[in-house]
């Protein structure tokens, strides 16, 4: 059943009030990562953030919208913190391979960082429209950005499309590193996706082969 509801939130209004509800979604998170959605209770929630039950309810209506708020949360987050490392690549050395391995390793360094958040939350949207479209649009964040910076070398490209080429490009190295990280699925068999330092590598010679390809 796909849920759709969007999540309540009742702002707390005094500072002990937020910041025991800053630990309860602390200790959700926590406890997500380690055992999927399905695996805990509100009240080991409780029980690890020190925090009554009321710390939940008087700001959510229940573990799912408490996931939500997590979820976007931790999505804002991980948005500022593409913007800041994809706006501070090196975009600037003498060959178009130099501009593509500076943006692949930075999208696979933030990957790799939050993969175990956004692994569970990959596995939700399945059956949570809320958090999938909120997923998607931060993606989508991360896919503009990249195709945004590597345009400025937009005259080395020969491609004749290069926004639709850069955007193919994007695709691949995702999909290839989510893969890897078992985002979108389990860990079963992501091991057997291939060493880093084999995919990063190849990674930037199948883009830049491509960007280069004349058509």
């Amino acid at each position: 059943m796909i849920k759709t509801e969007a999540p309540v939130l009742r702002e707390p209004k005094q500072e002990r009030s937020r910041r025991s509800f800053e630990r309860v979604q602390d200790a959700a998170l926590a406890l997500l990562v380690e055992r999927g959605p399905d695996a805990f209770t509100l009240a080991e929630v409780c029980t690890r953030a020190d925090a009554s039950m009321g710390a939940i309810y008087n700001r959510v209506n229940g573990k799912d919208d408490l996931i939500r708020l997590i979820h976007e949360r931790e999505m804002a987050r991980i948005d500022s913190d593409t913007a800041k490392a994809l706006q501070t690549t090196d975009l600037q050395g003498p060959d178009l391979r130099d501009a593509v391995a500076e943006l692949i390793a930075a999208v696979t360094v933030l990957l790799r960082h939050d993969a175990d958040v956004l692994r569970p939350f990959m596995l939700l949207a399945a059956t949570d429209q809320q958090i999938s479209i909120r997923g998607r649009k931060s993606a989508a964040v991360m896919r503009d950005l990249f195709g945004e910076l590597l345009s400025r070398r937009c005259s080395e490209i020969r491609h004749p499309d290069p926004v639709a080429a850069i955007d193919w490009c994007f695709t691949i190295v995702y999909s290839v590193v989510a893969r890897r990280l078992g985002l979108g699925s389990t860990m079963e068999g992501a091991e057997d996706a291939g060493d880093w330092d084999d995919i990063v590598p190849n990674l930037v010679d199948t883009v830049t082969a491509y960007l280069s390809l004349a058509r």
